[in-house]
């Protein structure tokens, strides 16, 4: 492990997908994994992300988009680079550790359809723990749905 970094592949978890029927659990298949993730923002200037992705495939897509912060900003380029729309119903921020290098475990909960897909994405770096976790959560909506990209 990278010293308190972790990659995407170590933050994937086995979570829960809700919708009008009881909760399942699922294997989880990554469809996307993030390659790269970059932001720029301050108090006086638009926050802006870039991403890159890379599809089960080998394909590797560069996108970036502008938000009303690091992680609107961030989603919003996810969000065009798989070419999937979803409605964000729920973020949630915790530290697992203590300190000023302490670990955040992000979960999030997207909507497509009248289902919600959750997501958790854990990192030092609270917009990568945020890219991260959506990710998760776009990987298990292509899955239960059969989406290929």
């Amino acid at each position: 492990i990278n010293q308190g970094k972790r990659s995407a592949n170590d933050s994937l978890q086995i979570s829960f997908l809700q919708t009008k029927k009881p909760y399942k659990v699922i294997g989880e298949e990554v469809h996307f994994k993030l390659v790269d993730l970059t932001f720029d923002g301050g108090i006086n200037s638009t926050p802006v992300a870039k991403i890159t992705l890379e599809s089960k495939t080998g394909e590797k897509t560069i996108e970036s988009a502008e938000g009303t912060g690091p992680v609107d900003a961030v989603c919003k380029a996810i969000r065009q680079a798989v070419g999937i729309e979803v409605k964000l119903v729920d973020y949630k921020v915790e530290s697992i550790t203590e300190g000023l290098d302490s670990l955040g475990d992000v979960t999030v909960r997207l909507e497509k359809d009248d289902n919600v897909y959750s997501g958790r994405g854990t990192s030092t770096d609270i917009v990568e723990a945020s890219a991260l976790a959506y990710l998760a959560a776009i990987n298990r909506l292509c899955t239960i749905e059969n989406i290929v990209n």
